[in-house]
Protein backbone atom coordinates (compact mmCIF):
# COMPACT_ATOMS: atom_id res chain seq x y z
CA UNK A 1 0.00 0.00 0.00
CA UNK A 2 1.25 3.37 -0.85
CA UNK A 3 0.77 6.38 1.56
CA UNK A 4 0.57 9.56 0.28
CA UNK A 5 1.37 12.59 2.10
CA UNK A 6 0.68 16.64 1.14
CA UNK A 7 3.68 18.64 0.97
CA UNK A 8 3.00 22.52 0.98
CA UNK A 9 4.12 23.06 -2.25
CA UNK A 10 1.23 21.71 -2.95
CA UNK A 11 3.32 18.11 -4.22
CA UNK A 12 2.28 14.35 -2.79
CA UNK A 13 5.01 12.18 -1.93
CA UNK A 14 4.66 8.32 -1.64
CA UNK A 15 6.34 6.47 0.67
CA UNK A 16 5.80 1.95 0.93
CA UNK A 17 6.88 2.02 4.57
CA UNK A 18 4.37 4.91 5.85
CA UNK A 19 7.17 7.17 6.33
CA UNK A 20 8.08 10.43 5.17
CA UNK A 21 11.63 11.00 4.28
CA UNK A 22 13.23 14.11 5.49
CA UNK A 23 13.35 15.83 1.76
CA UNK A 24 9.29 15.48 1.22
CA UNK A 25 9.03 15.96 5.20
CA UNK A 26 10.33 19.67 5.12
CA UNK A 27 9.20 20.98 2.34
CA UNK A 28 8.36 24.41 1.11
CA UNK A 29 10.13 27.13 -1.35
CA UNK A 30 10.09 30.84 -1.24
CA UNK A 31 8.82 31.46 2.38
CA UNK A 32 9.77 34.20 4.27
CA UNK A 33 8.61 35.59 7.68
CA UNK A 34 5.89 38.01 7.68
CA UNK A 35 6.37 41.83 7.96
CA UNK A 36 6.63 43.29 11.13
CA UNK A 37 7.55 39.83 12.50
CA UNK A 38 9.99 40.80 15.27
CA UNK A 39 13.68 40.40 14.98
CA UNK A 40 14.22 39.64 18.55
CA UNK A 41 11.80 36.59 18.52
CA UNK A 42 14.43 33.79 18.48
CA UNK A 43 14.01 31.21 15.23
CA UNK A 44 15.49 27.57 15.51
CA UNK A 45 18.73 27.42 13.76
CA UNK A 46 18.40 23.80 12.45
CA UNK A 47 15.29 24.57 10.74
CA UNK A 48 13.38 25.16 7.76
CA UNK A 49 10.63 27.88 7.34
CA UNK A 50 7.43 26.30 5.54
CA UNK A 51 4.42 28.46 6.37
CA UNK A 52 3.98 32.09 6.47
CA UNK A 53 0.75 33.81 6.83
CA UNK A 54 0.82 37.74 8.12
CA UNK A 55 -2.38 38.79 9.46
CA UNK A 56 -1.85 42.76 9.66
CA UNK A 57 -4.13 43.85 7.12
CA UNK A 58 -6.97 42.16 9.32
CA UNK A 59 -5.84 43.21 12.68
CA UNK A 60 -5.31 46.88 12.57
CA UNK A 61 -2.43 48.76 10.76
CA UNK A 62 -1.08 49.16 14.62
CA UNK A 63 -1.51 45.63 15.33
CA UNK A 64 1.06 43.12 14.70
CA UNK A 65 -0.44 39.71 13.88
CA UNK A 66 1.14 36.37 12.32
CA UNK A 67 1.73 32.74 12.10
CA UNK A 68 4.84 30.89 11.00
CA UNK A 69 5.44 27.21 10.09
CA UNK A 70 8.80 25.07 10.78
CA UNK A 71 10.08 21.89 9.87
CA UNK A 72 13.07 19.95 11.08
CA UNK A 73 14.45 16.81 11.79
CA UNK A 74 16.17 17.75 15.47
CA UNK A 75 13.80 16.08 18.45
CA UNK A 76 10.55 18.33 19.87
CA UNK A 77 13.09 18.94 23.22
CA UNK A 78 15.94 19.91 21.40
CA UNK A 79 13.52 22.11 19.55
CA UNK A 80 11.51 23.71 23.09
CA UNK A 81 15.56 23.36 24.91
CA UNK A 82 16.57 26.07 22.19
CA UNK A 83 13.30 28.82 22.77
CA UNK A 84 12.62 28.55 26.36
CA UNK A 85 16.85 29.02 27.13
CA UNK A 86 17.27 31.98 24.89
CA UNK A 87 17.92 35.04 26.95
CA UNK A 88 15.24 37.59 25.06
CA UNK A 89 12.92 39.96 26.59
CA UNK A 90 10.20 37.28 25.08
CA UNK A 91 10.27 34.79 28.26
CA UNK A 92 9.52 31.89 26.95
CA UNK A 93 8.37 29.12 29.13
CA UNK A 94 7.00 26.19 28.79
CA UNK A 95 3.15 25.72 29.36
CA UNK A 96 1.77 22.07 28.46
CA UNK A 97 3.65 19.08 27.35
CA UNK A 98 2.26 15.96 26.67
CA UNK A 99 2.89 12.46 24.64
CA UNK A 100 0.17 10.75 22.46
CA UNK A 101 0.73 7.73 20.55
CA UNK A 102 4.49 8.33 20.36
CA UNK A 103 4.00 11.52 19.21
CA UNK A 104 5.29 14.33 21.52
CA UNK A 105 3.83 17.33 21.86
CA UNK A 106 4.53 20.79 23.74
CA UNK A 107 3.37 24.35 24.25
CA UNK A 108 5.36 27.04 25.03
CA UNK A 109 4.41 30.70 25.79
CA UNK A 110 5.56 34.23 26.13
CA UNK A 111 5.03 37.49 25.87
CA UNK A 112 6.50 41.40 25.70
CA UNK A 113 5.13 44.59 25.91
CA UNK A 114 1.41 43.96 24.70
CA UNK A 115 2.65 41.15 22.01
CA UNK A 116 1.89 37.45 22.96
CA UNK A 117 3.80 34.11 21.29
CA UNK A 118 2.75 30.53 21.70
CA UNK A 119 4.67 27.93 20.05
CA UNK A 120 3.26 24.73 19.38
CA UNK A 121 5.98 21.76 18.80
CA UNK A 122 5.20 18.43 18.11
CA UNK A 123 6.78 15.36 16.41
CA UNK A 124 7.49 12.11 16.27
CA UNK A 125 10.75 9.88 14.81
CA UNK A 126 12.47 13.17 13.84
CA UNK A 127 10.22 14.62 12.19
CA UNK A 128 9.08 17.79 14.46
CA UNK A 129 6.70 20.52 13.16
CA UNK A 130 6.57 23.92 14.81
CA UNK A 131 4.42 26.77 14.65
CA UNK A 132 4.42 30.32 16.42
CA UNK A 133 1.45 32.22 16.35
CA UNK A 134 2.18 36.23 17.43
CA UNK A 135 -0.90 38.41 18.82
CA UNK A 136 -1.70 41.50 20.32
CA UNK A 137 -2.86 41.45 24.40
CA UNK A 138 -5.44 43.94 22.78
Amino acid sequence: TDYQYPNTDGNVSKDKDGDRDNESFCSGSQVSLPSRWPSDLPVYPNSKLTTSVNYNAMAGDEDIAGIVGYCTTDSVDAVAKYFVEQNTPWNIKTFLSSNTEGKQNILLAGSKGDLVVSISISGKDGETEFQALLGSKK
